[in-house]
C-alpha cells in the first residue's frame, strides 16, 4: 500500500524539493570520500568535493584513478 502526500495548490513549488532532495543528499555523501581519497593523493580536497557532487563521483573517481600522487607540489615517483 503507498502512501500519498496531498499538497495544497499553494505549496506546489515544493513538490520538486521534495522530489529531488534524496538524490543530492546521495550525492553529497558518495562524495566525501572521493574527496578524502583525491586528499590522500594530494589535491584539493574541496575542490574534488564540489567537483564528484556536480560531475558525478563516478567520472571523479576515474580522473582520480589517472592522476599522479603529488607531495610537497611535485609527482611522486613510485606510488609512494
Amino acid at each position: 500500500m503507498a502512501m500519498t502526500i496531498l499538497l495544497p495548490s499553494s505549496l506546489d513549488w515544493l513538490v520538486p524539493f521534495i522530489m529531488y532532495s534524496p538524490l543530492v543528499l546521495a550525492k553529497a555523501v558518495i562524495a566525501i570520500p572521493v574527496a578524502y581519497f583525491a586528499h590522500r593523493k594530494g589535491y584539493g580536497r574541496w575542490e574534488f568535493y564540489f567537483a564528484a557532487f556536480l560531475l558525478g563521483p563516478l567520472t571523479c573517481i576515474a580522473i582520480l584513478l589517472f592522476l599522479p600522487k603529488i607531495a610537497n607540489g611535485r609527482v611522486v615517483k613510485g606510488g609512494d
